[in-house]
């Protein structure tokens, strides 16, 4: 039979796996019900579950014995056990990593040798996977570098780089032969020298089905099994003549051009299994702002699709990326939509991995409070009963005493400082004892077998005390104790792991490449699958998200080892074939359905729509982009306001007693409603413990030092001959403050060492500055600083308490100028212009203040910012100032109080809803 004759096409219009059930039916009817003497090897695990439920519908019978299924991996493995080779010998790629930097470190290649191993994995597995491509590839270092030398490829190249890559390789593999394990290079050298397709002489047949990339190791097998057995091989594909016309990597076939010629076949002569006629899908195009209007679309897409195609199952979602799964299974849980997720879920996702990288991190930061109240409040820790006793309130305590003692309850070894657990209640005992318990397990210095299974104990007790999660039966457990498991068995000298906390970095480094699967039920709710799983299935309609370049395709990575004029002399993949295989799948993926429907995330500065966007449109494909508006009713958003009545006014009155302060005219005047919250209600910032310098605590403690500067040490200005002594002073005092740990939390973390440095340099700037202004005669009011003003201001014939601390008063010329120190950015002019957008009410109230309505001779109303830049701006000309004063007296400081009072007015939520982003109070109000 001619090699023709063993190959067919079933057209990629139609519905792959369904038309081979048929076909397999036929072809095989007097074998009904039994199957098993027959071989399918399909390029994916989930083909064969699709496969068997076509089948069954086809035949109609009750039940069959399947035929015996493999994927392309399975069907590897076979052989290379058939003739002699034990598989439980050959090591994974981490155990593999570790012969390889031993050969590198060995060898002293300079760069990569002195590389801690964790690093060390990402260059290994790439080195790896390069040496495994050559050997399937039959391409030796040799052959690379005789070619290098034909094509005058640069000198460095061939007498450095290669060799080394040659050099390498060898170290590598005598390391590995002393060893006694093998790899996959063993694999394929020997099933290469030994295969024998008698092998299969217990299958009458063999169907090589739905594949389409393939490596020369792969089309070598393929092609002794189809020359020397009763097989066939089955292609998803175009016509006879698409295929005979894809000669180049730009058509979309070309990947079964280059397989079928290959394989020797006369391409035109191929026969094509017949089916029904095909319909041209509807493809909708969308481009989104955001991906969070992304995954809104989605949702409206899958509510339609259901409503059109009732079988969910027949609905498939394909993650071109892995960031799209979180927030499209979770639109998914809120719509109450049903979904089978079979695609593989990185173990970093899972509730016990982010309780050891909690640990981890609270470990390797010395404790300090940030990371140690991440771990405190994790559930595994919260949501634990230990002894009929709950940890929930216990955390709550334990964390609150933190806060007010300011003080740290666990240490490393380098503080020893602090006795540990003085003066904590008795009730916290088992909450300390719980977390001794885990920092210690995780420290223990052990060979790392026993280390491995002190974390399983570990786990297995915290798991213990959460019986809601063991109720739960949460996804992936059952999968990360089996990966941890398999770590204990790795076959490695136990001395080349670290021990104690680096172990545990050792374990989160591996686990973060691994993944578990959800079984689910695949012919239930909707599908989603990955890429590579979705090749060859059958759905109605087809959802292909975040179709953006640099995702599908995905972005290459530069290739470390040789160049790509080089890959191509080699006969090896190039860049060019890579994509075309997303062509391919893209063309699978779309073809022969009902409904298409791709979007893309538009983003300013983001990659553009995938090339196959482009070409959809480009064939005639309209694209929506019509922008998303999320409106009211869209995100069940309702508005708050608090209508006033008389118990209301008099908490109003209660508060005007202690004085209006300019932040309470911003609050009211940015948001009523805070205003309300804030002041009335008086709910307030949860207390919290800063480990790093923001905005507010560099600006509280630069009010602090400069204050106290002036009033105990420079109370007269100081000259440019001083500046050495005032700088030496002025960095006193901001040790001294930071050193009471008032602003920012002790021991201070290394990277607040930069941060203070910083301040020191702002803070030279500053006296730079003071020389300058003290020049040009400029006195400081030194009673005046952080001076407490008050005043009152009648409104309606009712008078309001005002009150404020200034920051500084200077005088020249028998004036007076008010400061206000800016270590943020000075306000934009708009806010404090007299006008709509006015919210900066200190300078102008403070002024307002102490000029008594104009009994002092006010020069400036001046921002003062300090920072990298020391800068001052004044906010109106000097002339100007009595009628500024005037205006925001009687247009904006007379009426924000005259709303505040009035009964007809509601607190009433900001009408500018970009405040909303900041403030601590958009939970209770509806503007998540």
């Amino acid at each position: 039979m001619v090699m023709e004759e063993k190959i067919k096409i079933i057209h990629i219009d139609q519905p792959f796996l369904k038309v081979l059930a048929r076909y397999f039916a036929g072809k095989f009817s007097n074998d009904i019900p039994d199957f098993s003497k027959i071989l399918i090897v399909f390029p994916s695990e989930r083909n064969k579950f699709y496969f068997r439920r076509y089948l069954l519908e086809t035949i109609m019978t009750k039940g069959i014995i399947p035929p015996r299924m493999l994927t392309i991996e399975e069907l590897i493995d076979f052989i290379y056990e058939k003739i002699g080779g034990e598989r439980a010998a050959i090591l994974q790629n981490i155990e593999r990593n570790f012969i390889l930097k031993k050969a590198i470190d060995d060898l002293k290649v300079e760069n990569w040798q002195d590389i801690p191993f964790l690093k060390f994995i990402s260059i290994g597995n790439r080195l790896l996977n390069f040496y495994d491509e050559l050997s399937q590839e039959q391409v030796n270092i040799r052959d690379i570098e005789n070619k290098s030398v034909e094509l005058h490829f640069a000198e460095r190249y061939i007498k450095n780089e290669l060799p080394i890559l040659r050099k390498v390789y060898q170290q590598y593999r005598e390391n590995l032969t002393r060893s006694g394990y093998k790899d996959r290079i063993d694999q394929v050298e020997r099933i290469y020298k030994n295969y024998d397709s008698k092998i299969f002489l217990e299958f009458d047949y063999v169907i090589i089905a739905g594949i389409a990339a393939t490596t020369s190791f792969e089309e070598f097998i393929f092609k002794r099994m189809i020359a020397d057995l009763p097989a066939e091989i089955i292609v998803h594909s175009g016509t006879p003549e698409d295929i005979a016309a894809s000669k180049d990597p730009h058509k979309k076939f070309y990947l079964h051009y280059k397989l079928l010629s290959h394989l020797g076949s006369d391409i035109n002569k191929i026969e094509l299994i017949k089916n029904g006629p095909s319909t041209k899908p509807v493809v909708n195009i969308k481009a989104l702002e955001t991906p969070t209007k992304q995954t809104f679309y989605l949702g409206s897409v899958i509510r339609d699709a259901i409503r059109k195609y009732r079988e969910s199952y027949r609905i498939g979602i394909v993650l071109t990326d892995d960031s799209v799964l979180f927030p499209i299974t979770e639109m998914l849980k809120a719509e109450g939509i049903d979904y089978n997720l079979s695609a593989g879920i990185p173990f970093t996702n899972l509730i016990f991995y982010s309780f050891l990288k909690y640990l981890y991190d609270a470990i390797t930061n010395n404790f300090h409070y940030k990371e140690f109240f991440i771990l405190l409040q994790h559930p595994l820790i919260k949501g634990a009963v230990i002894n009929r006793v709950e940890l929930r309130p216990l955390v709550y305590g334990l964390r609150r005493k933190m806060i007010e003692d300011r003080r740290r309850y666990f240490q490393t070894e380098e503080d020893k400082g602090q006795r540990m657990f003085e003066g904590l209640e008795p009730g916290l005992i088992p909450l300390i004892n719980f977390l001794k318990h885990c920092f210690t397990t995780v420290q223990q210095r052990l060979e790392f077998n026993q280390y491995i299974d002190n974390i399983i104990e570990l786990l297995n007790d915290v798991l213990s005390y959460n019986e809601e999660i063991i109720k739960g039966n949460f996804p992936g457990i059952k999968e990360f104790f089996e990966r941890l498991h398999s770590l204990a068995q790795l076959r490695i000298e136990q001395s080349a792991i670290p021990l104690g906390i680096e172990a545990l970095e050792f374990i989160l480094r591996i686990l973060k490449d691994g993944r578990y699967h959800i079984e689910g039920e695949p012919l239930k709710g909707v599908q989603i699958v990955g890429l590579l799983e979705s090749r060859n299935l059958d759905f109605d309609c087809i959802v292909l998200p975040s179709m953006n370049e640099g995702i599908f395709p995905r972005r290459s990575e530069k290739d470390m080892f040789i160049n790509p004029a080089l890959r191509k002399e080699m006969g090896l993949i190039t860049e060019e074939e890579r994509n075309n295989l997303y062509y391919y799948y893209f063309t699978q993926l779309t073809c022969g359905k009902k409904e298409v429907s791709i979007s893309y995330v538009n983003e300013e500065n983001g990659d553009i729509p995938s090339r196959f966007v482009i070409m959809l449109e480009s064939e005639g494909y309209p694209e929506d982009k019509a922008q998303i508006i999320f409106t009211r009713s869209a995100t069940n958003i309702n508005e708050h306001d608090v209508k006033k009545d008389p118990k209301i006014l008099k908490s109003l009155f209660d508060r005007f007693k202690g004085g209006l302060s300019h932040s309470s005219l911003r609050s009211y005047k940015n948001c009523p409603y805070q205003f309300y919250l804030q002041y009335i209600v008086g709910i307030k910032e949860p207390d919290a413990i800063a480990e790093e310098f923001d905005a507010s605590s560099w600006g509280s403690l630069f009010h602090i030092v400069a204050s106290e500067f002036y009033k105990n040490h420079y109370p007269s200005g100081f000259g440019k001959e001083q500046l050495s002594q005032a700088t030496e002073t002025i960095n006193e005092i901001l040790d001294k403050c930071v050193a009471t740990g008032d602003y920012v939390a002790l021991p201070l973390k290394d990277g607040l060492h930069f941060d203070i440095e910083l301040y020191r340099r702002y803070l030279k700037n500053f006296l730079i500055k003071e020389i300058e202004r003290f020049d040009n005669g400029y006195k400081i009011c030194v009673e005046s600083e952080e001076k407490r003003l008050n005043d009152t201001i009648e409104v309606n014939k009712v008078p309001i308490p005002l009150i404020g601390f200034v920051d500084r008063i200077d005088t020249k010329d028998e004036s007076y100028y008010i400061l206000d120190y800016k270590t943020g950015s000075i306000p934009l002019k708009k806010y404090y212009a007299i006008g709509d957008e006015f919210t900066e009410f200190q300078l102008p109230l403070y002024t307002l203040m102490f000029s008594k309505n104009g009994k002092k001779k006010i020069g400036g109303l001046v921002y003062y910012k300090i920072g990298k830049k020391v800068e001052t701006r004044e906010i109106c000309e000097e002339e100007e100032i009595g009628e500024y004063l005037e205006q925001f007296k009687e247009k904006i400081l007379i009426p924000t109080i005259e709303e505040m009072l009035d009964i007809d007015i509601p607190f009433y939520q900001a009408k500018n809803k970009d405040i909303c982003v900041n403030c601590i109070f958009k939970s209770r109000c509806g503007r998540r």
